[in-house]
């Protein structure tokens, strides 16, 4: 793709602090789409070209090439709309200098400039404090860039230097992360995304800031099913609530042998036993999917907040679920389906990023970066006392 005669003529224009960045990107052929692309948004160009210590990753023109059009960051692209192309472009900049060799066997977690004033199509898109996240992880000699829904974006050409800031150029656009309702529905998490429904929390879990949230899968529901048999709302709330913890985004990285306080204000006991994540006696399947407010992690079975003391000692680790339930079982199928919405096109922060019209796509365990993510783990903060602070009102 050649650059427009009006992109020429803005870049002629921008200033002397942002020439090199531009230069740069200009006289790279294979990031020409990019140039084009920067020029809906010239106050961004600015900002990038006067900032020190960022890392950008930009996409190639294959990368722009292969976004689907029907969503939310094609048709901000195509439309040229200038909120939601710089809210795209801003998750694409970490904050600090990240060179190659920070990428580690150890998915790290790090904030870039989308924030929760980056709009795309009038909804904010993200509200986590200090700026939606990335992941960095090396897979063998492969550089990689996970994003929402899991996405991983090869790094094809690492460490461009321009002074402070560090370029490295990468193979697909990164996914802008989806809120809960959506991210459980294409994890196929179908009986949580029902329950919360049913309860009401569905709504409250896809604005609240900052949340770590649990995500059972089916066949843990189904597994307990007798035991939510004749339940209230208000138990089942109480059960949902113990899968979230709100003001604190947990990555899987920081998790170690230690305790934190769900929103129902429960006690939940996180452990780390030969390179395996349990929180109480639930492990961790998937790892690290981010949300628009967070992120999730996928568990083989339903915590039960009246089932809280953990013996760390007696973790069954042979990869056999532990049911939280005690003497529960199944009642055929899976329960609280049928309270699913006919569409989930999502409609709180960061709804339907990648299906704005409800049409249904791939589930995430589909994706190849299901299966290829590690759960692995290593020393990190201790999360007893998390804030819950301006989160009670909405549930959380």
């Amino acid at each position: 793709m050649l650059l427009s005669t009006s992109s020429v003529l803005l870049f002629a224009g921008l200033g002397a602090a942002q020439n090199a960045l531009v230069d740069f990107i200009t006289s790279q052929p294979d990031l020409s789409f990019l140039a084009d692309v920067l020029t809906i948004v010239p106050e961004l160009v600015t900002t990038l070209g006067s900032a020190n210590n960022i890392t950008i990753f930009a996409p190639t023109n294959t990368a722009f090439e292969a976004i689907p059009p029907d969503t939310a960051e094609g048709l901000a692209i195509s439309t040229r709309d200038p909120n939601g192309t710089s809210t795209l472009l801003n998750y694409h900049v970490l904050r600090g200098g990240f060179p190659s060799s920070a990428f580690t066997e150890t998915p790290l977690y790090y904030p870039t400039l989308f924030d929760n004033r980056s709009i795309i199509f009038n909804n904010a898109r993200t509200n986590v404090t200090g700026g939606q996240n990335v992941g960095l992880f090396r897979n063998g000699t492969q550089f990689q860039v996970i994003s929402g829904e899991l996405q991983t974006s090869n790094v094809i050409e690492a460490d461009l230097t321009l002074g402070s800031v560090i370029v490295h150029k990468i193979d697909e656009v990164l996914t802008i992360p989806l809120n809960a309702s959506d991210t459980a529905e294409r994890l196929n998490a179908t009986a949580a995304l029902g329950a919360l429904t049913l309860t009401g929390l569905a709504d409250p879990l896809d604005i609240v800031p900052d949340l770590t949230l649990f995500i059972p899968v089916n066949e843990a529901f189904q597994a307990a099913a007798s035991a939510f048999e004749g339940a209230s709302v208000e138990t089942l709330r109480d059960v949902l609530q113990y899968h979230a913890i709100t003001g604190n985004v947990i990555f899987s990285s920081e998790i170690t042998n230690t305790t934190a306080q769900a929103s129902n204000g429960g006690t939940l006991t996180f452990s780390v036993i030969d390179d395996k994540i349990y929180v109480n006696t639930a492990r961790v399947l998937i790892p690290n999917v981010l949300l628009s407010d967070g992120v999730a992690h996928v568990i083989d079975t339903v915590l039960n907040p009246a089932n809280s003391n953990v013996d760390r000692e007696e973790i069954d680790d042979d990869d056999t679920p532990t049911p939280a339930f005690s003497g529960a079982s199944p009642t055929g199928g899976v329960p609280f389906t049928s309270a699913v919405p006919a569409a989930t096109t999502g409609t709180g922060i960061g709804g339907a990023t990648r299906s704005p019209s409800g049409t249904s796509s791939a589930p995430i365990s589909s994706f190849t970066g299901a299966a290829a993510m590690p759960t692995m783990v290593g020393g990190g903060a201790l999360f007893a006392g998390v804030a819950l602070a301006g989160a009670w009102e909405l549930g959380f």
